[in-house]
Formats: structure tokens, C-alpha cells, sequence
């Protein structure tokens, strides 16, 4: 090392001022290349820590959401609302199982007419029966649960009208009413049997499985307090 200075001393005296010059200017470069290195590091850790910042943020952010989210209710209160919930879906299965009956791919229709009268009017008396059960549940409950969930049940039981009422229409009082005496030939069209086959059934099954995840993650939510 102390030879590798004093042949730089040697060459440096030997330029005379213009060594100092020459010295001076890489002094001043190596300064240069040097703050350049600093520079380029510190905006390399600035792009780190600005992503992780961001990483942070996004994960605080989707706590903050689940914290807004959950309710803090009473074990009393925890207790009425599963059982509110527990009587509604009870009744609408009943409703949806019943609504569905009515229209079935396979069955084994009476050939007989009165038998098969008796067959369509005990068909839909037994869905009468569980819709009026489905909505009355839905009413009489209302103020004690969630609106949203309240809207989706009600989705649901329109549903099941609107089966029920082409039901009725085309097997019991185009056939039997004596109102529709002069429309017993009306034929239930292509785009109707589409709807009490596929339609309405699919768009029903999709409801329930919606309202199923949705009543699920909603009592997932709730906190019980002390």
C-alpha cells in the first residue's frame, strides 16, 4: 500500500499542478459515484418500505371491515335470533319442497279424471298450506331480524307464488273452474312449461343457497357479550 502511494506522490509531483487538479477531480468523482450509489439504495429501501406499507394497510384495512362488521349482542338475544332463523327456514324448506312438487319431471299422474281432480286440488292445498305457514313466519318475525335477510326470504316466497299460481291456473281452473268453461282448450305454451320445469325451480334452488351463505357468515358475525 505505502508503495502504491508513493508512486501516486511520484506521478502527481511529477504533473506538478496539474496533479493536484487531476487529484482533486477524482476526489470529486469519487464523491459523485459515491452519493450516487447512496441515492439509488435509499429510493431501492423508499420502494420497499412504500409495498410494505401498502401491505400493511390492505391487511389492517380488511380487519377494519370484519371489526365494523361484527355485532356485539347478548347471549339472550344470540339465542331469539337462531331461533327466529331456525322457524323461517324450516317453514320456506317446507314451502320450497311443496312448490317444487307441484311440477315434477317424473310422476305418475292418475289417468282417471276424477281421481286425477282429486290428485291436483290435494297438490295444491298442501302448498297453500306451507306458503301461508313460510309467510306468516316471514311477517310475524320481521322487526327481530335482519331487513336484507328479511328481502331475501321475501324473494323467495315470490318465487313460490308465482309457481303456485301457474299451477293453479293450468291444473285446477282452466280444467274444473266453471268460470274458465270456455277456456278448458288453453295449453300451457313452451315458454311457461320452461318456467314451472327450469326456470323458476333453478332460480329458486339459487335463492336458497344465497340466503344460506348469507344467514351463515351474518351469524358468524355476531359477538356474544357477557
Amino acid at each position: 500500500m505505502a508503495e502504491i502511494f508513493k508512486i501516486a506522490s511520484a506521478i502527481i509531483l511529477s504533473l506538478g499542478g496539474s496533479g493536484i487538479v487531476l487529484f482533486g477531480l477524482s476526489s470529486w468523482l469519487g464523491k459523485v459515484w459515491a452519493n450516487r450509489i447512496l441515492e439509488k439504495e435509499k429510493h431501492q429501501y423508499d420502494i420497499e418500505i412504500e409495498n410494505y406499507k401498502a401491505k400493511l394497510e390492505t391487511e389492517l384495512s380488511k380487519i377494519n371491515i370484519l371489526y365494523e362488521r361484527a355485532s356485539y349482542i347478548s347471549k339472550a338475544q344470540y339465542d331469539n335470533e337462531i331461533r327466529i332463523y331456525i322457524n323461517i327456514w324450516n317453514d320456506m324448506h317446507n314451502c320450497i319442497m311443496n312448490t317444487l312438487s307441484l311440477y315434477k319431471i317424473m310422476e305418475d299422474v292418475p289417468l282417471d279424471e276424477k281421481v286425477k281432480q282429486d290428485f291436483n286440488f290435494k297438490k295444491y292445498s298442501t302448498f297453500v298450506s306451507s306458503y301461508n305457514s313460510f309467510l306468516d313466519t316471514i311477517e310475524k318475525n320481521a322487526p327481530f331480524y335482519k331487513e336484507y335477510l328479511y328481502n331475501d326470504f321475501i324473494l323467495i316466497r315470490n318465487k313460490c307464488h308465482e309457481l303456485g299460481n301457474i299451477f293453479k291456473k293450468y291444473e285446477i281452473d282452466i280444467p274444473y273452474n266453471m268460470s274458465f268453461t270456455l277456456a278448458r282448450d288453453i295449453q300451457m305454451d313452451d315458454e311457461t312449461h320452461d318456467k314451472v320445469y327450469d326456470k323458476i325451480p333453478k332460480e329458486i334452488n339459487d335463492m336458497k343457497g344465497k340466503l344460506c351463505k348469507d344467514i351463515r357468515e351474518y351469524l358468524l358475525s355476531l359477538q356474544i357479550v357477557s
